[in-house]
């Protein structure tokens, strides 16, 4: 995209490139007073273009602000001595303060925003992750020890149905003997009636049989409280697996998660500090270049008629 440049002495240059402006905005050669223009017909304030960068003003001895001007056009002020290195400069898109001394050693790209702002969402990421993966640990903790308590009471619940299992078990079987001795006796009692024929055996055997009777309803009780006791242990046994694999399927379930929040902390941690390190390159390179721009500007032949007068140009006057 081309513009013209018009500068407030009425002087206009172009059209030129969007990035060839910027760098006369580097080196100070677009004034805050400017307009630019890319029919000649409507004109606006230069400043006000985003990508010329002009977002500083200068603070000066009055209080009063003078700007805006890009920050690299801010050490050629300095170097001529119409700011001084004490002065505040302030980002009006942003409202970071500095002063001009640290513009001038490269606190600028060190405190820039883009890189500022991917350290800080990239921080929150972190903490994020690092947060959630805590906080799902003490759950799956949690959790397991809830299920090591369930499954403890269901197994000794277990253990004592088995025990009383055993113990119905044994009272059924000397039920069973018992009732096979006094059916033996009953036999026997029988056999001496039949070969007596008295009345008084008679009534033994009426005795006997009632005893008999007696003892089979019993042995019919335990039988029955034997089934009950094992659908009973039958139940605890199945409810004790169906619990243990929710548990386990739980348990399995929040691994996966811990698991997935670790990595995603893991690649929040390395692209924290891929980031780092291309911000301490950055700020290398923009040192270098700074310095390497410096002693260009020195030695530089005086720019051509095609362009605005190299800086400073700029006047701190409002």
């Amino acid at each position: 995209m081309s513009w013209f440049l018009k500068q407030s002495d009425g002087q206009t240059y172009g059209p030129h490139e969007e990035d060839t402006l910027r760098q006369w905005a580097a080196d100070g050669r677009i004034g805050a007073d400017d307009q630019i223009s890319q029919d000649q017909q409507h004109w606006y304030p230069a400043p006000d273009l985003v990508s010329l960068e002009m977002d500083w003003m200068i603070r000066l001895p009055d209080g009063s602000l003078f700007g805006p001007v890009h920050l690299k056009a801010i050490p050629l002020l300095a170097q001529s001595g119409e700011v001084s290195a004490d002065a505040e400069i302030v980002n009006r898109r942003t409202a970071q303060v500095m002063s001009v001394q640290a513009a001038l050693v490269g606190g600028a790209a060190e405190s820039a925003p883009p890189p500022q702002a991917t350290w800080k969402d990239l921080a929150q990421s972190r903490d994020f992750h690092d947060h959630e993966a805590r906080k799902w640990k003490n759950l799956y903790e949690q959790e397991r020890d809830r299920a090591a308590q369930t499954e403890t009471g269901l197994s000794r619940k277990l253990a004592e149905m088995r025990e009383s299992e055993l113990s119905a078990r044994v009272r059924l079987e000397q039920a069973e003997r018992q009732l096979a001795r006094l059916t033996e006796e009953q036999r026997r009692l029988e056999a001496e009636l039949e070969q007596s024929g008295g009345s008084d055996p008679r009534a033994r055997a009426m005795t006997w049989m009632k005893a008999y009777q007696d003892l089979s309803a019993r042995h019919d009780s335990l039988m029955a409280e034997f089934a009950a006791k094992t659908r009973e242990i039958q139940e605890a046994r199945e409810t004790c697996a169906r619990v243990e694999e929710e548990t386990q399927l739980r348990l399995r379930h929040m691994e996966s998660v811990v698991q997935r929040e670790r990595e995603e902390a893991q690649q929040a941690r390395k692209r924290l500090a891929e980031v780092e390190d291309s911000h301490l390159q950055l700020v290398k390179s923009y040192r270098e270049l700074n310095d390497r721009y410096i002693r260009a500007r020195e030695q530089a032949a005086p720019a051509s008629a095609s362009a605005p007068d190299s800086g400073p140009r700029i006047k701190l006057t409002r």
